[in-house]
């Protein structure tokens, strides 16, 4: 699951607008791996 997440956070950032989308995304898989994703984000 760890590798779908990345890939999917990939394809939001083409997306800004599914950006709300993947938010509620990562609340239902709240991982390290996905904050870690969030801190480079930010």
């Amino acid at each position: 699951p760890g590798y779908r997440g990345q890939q999917y956070i990939m394809e939001c950032e083409r997306h800004s607008g599914d950006y709300q989308h993947w938010r509620n995304w990562g609340s239902h898989c709240q991982t390290p791996k996905i904050q870690s994703i969030r801190r480079i984000r930010h």
